[in-house]
């Protein structure tokens, strides 16, 4: 058998041979499972010869854990994901002093704080985050993603010359048929039926001229993108993260939010009984505002529309979409939105309109929302602050931190860490900055504990 050999190597074959026959070389083969099934077979049998003509040669294959099939036997070593001492260092290492920054925020969005703890994604979002901000939409941090994931080329390569570089349009079938079914996995034989149907439709538009067997579509997925295999006698199929099924299955309800838009009866109907209904499909729904609200005129409007009909459906959804959407979204709907919460909410009271306004984060509100989370009583503060899953003090106007420096030190002390106790990052770096301002030592040291006990120390210095 032969050794291959590098050019800047100074080895010869004949070397590398005596090294194996005295087992002082390892030979390393990265990524079994990306190997489509004829270079496996090959590699199979060549892996064999060494084996036997180099009993003493030392070899390690490494792969994704639903594919353990690999040529030799021995101990199992599986990789732990990054620990977050291990993100930092990889992150400053490209990014420096932003690092701390950036990944602080990613630590603190569900859903990408699970992801980076893998390299890929980690070094993707580190490369392509400007300055220490994140992207300014969860959407896009995980479109990033997918970009990353693509974006090299033997894997497009393979991609398309597979499966006719439709794979999209399967992953998005895919996540769509997990969803209606509130899952996050698919058997391995339901897998096959939508890939089959999609390829159909897909002829009988004329997109692709021909299908791919369903399994080999299954296999390339999952040893070149974002699908996993599991199990072995009943195998199931799902996405590497919950978010990936979310994403792709938001494309499909940006589809129906435009076309629904245009007029187009079954898709209004679709999303009405479907995404706008179910709660399984809540994130999706999120993702196709923030996405198709920043791509156009005609996303906009679509989104707008969406969140009339939501709320009539579930309110409290319609709210963070509200929150989620852009700016040109909230111009078109304002003055409905602000009617119906004139028309549900009463004044003085907690009710459910409150943690509708809250959810909303729109300063149209603070009028009725401040009286509350500034009331003498602090029972009355605390159930204002916790009414909604987040607060979001946007709801309280721009001159917030005029209007709590006019408050008695009590109410500025609560009300400032309950800010940084209760809301996302923009929260708590507007209570560092009102206690920054402010003279007490109580309102200082109250913000600090709610820091503290979040584990955001890094926003308090």
């Amino acid at each position: 058998h032969s050794f291959p050999t590098r050019r800047s190597s100074d080895l010869s074959e004949k070397q590398l041979k005596l090294l194996a026959h005295s087992g002082r070389l390892v030979l390393v083969m990265d990524g079994w499972n990306e190997l489509d099934p004829a270079s496996q077979k090959r590699a199979r049998i060549e892996t064999k010869k060494l084996q036997r003509e180099f009993p003493s040669l030392g070899i390690i294959i490494s792969t994704r854990r639903q594919a353990l099939d690999a040529p030799i036997s021995g101990p199992v070593v599986q990789i732990e994901s990054l620990a977050p001492s291990q993100q930092l260092e990889i992150a400053r290492s490209l990014r420096g002093s932003q690092a701390d920054a950036i990944l602080d925020q990613a630590w603190r969005t569900p859903g990408v704080k699970e992801l980076i703890a893998i390299p890929l994604y980690l070094t993707a979002l580190v490369a392509h985050t400007t300055g220490d901000r994140l992207p300014a939409t969860k959407e896009e941090v995980l479109r990033l993603f997918v970009t990353a994931h693509e974006g090299d080329g033997e894997k497009a390569e393979i991609l398309r010359g597979a499966i006719f570089g439709v794979h999209s349009q399967i992953l998005t079938a895919l996540a769509v048929e997990a969803t209606d079914a509130e899952t996050t996995s698919l058997s391995e034989t339901r897998a096959r039926a939508v890939i089959k149907g999609i390829e159909e439709r897909m002829v009988s538009h004329g997109q692709i001229t021909r299908v791919s067997e369903p399994m080999t579509v299954l296999d390339v997925l999952v040893s070149h993108h974002l699908l996993v295999r599991s199990g072995t006698d009943a195998a199931v199929i799902s996405f590497q993260h919950q978010q990936f099924q979310e994403w792709y299955a938001s494309l499909a309800v940006e589809t129906l939010m435009r076309s629904a838009a245009e007029g187009d009866y079954e898709s209004s109907r679709r999303l009405k009984v479907g995404p706008l209904n179910l709660r399984a499909w809540e994130e999706s729904v999120l993702f196709a505002c923030e996405r198709a609200s920043r791509a156009d005129a005609n996303g906009a409007r679509a989104v707008a529309a969406a969140i009339l009909w939501a709320l009539g459906i579930d309110p409290i959804l319609a709210a963070e979409m509200i929150f989620r959407s852009s700016a040109a979204v909230w111009d078109a709907l304002k003055r409905e939105v602000v009617d119906f919460v004139g028309r549900w909410h009463k004044p003085g009271t907690m009710d459910r309109a409150v943690r509708f306004m809250i959810t909303t984060g729109k300063p149209d509100f603070a009028a009725q929302v401040w009286p509350l989370i500034s009331h003498e009583d602090d029972q009355v503060r605390f159930s204002a602050f916790r009414v909604a899953d987040r607060f979001r003090p946007s709801v309280l106007g721009l001159d917030i931190k005029e209007r709590i420096a006019q408050l008695p030190e009590a109410q500025r002390e609560s009300i400032t860490s309950q800010i940084a106790q209760e809301s996302d990052t923009d929260g708590m770096e507007l209570a560092v900055g009102i206690a920054a301002h402010d003279t007490s030592a109580n309102v200082k040291s109250s913000v600090i504990e709610a820091l503290d006990f979040r584990g955001a120390n890094r926003i308090a210095t």
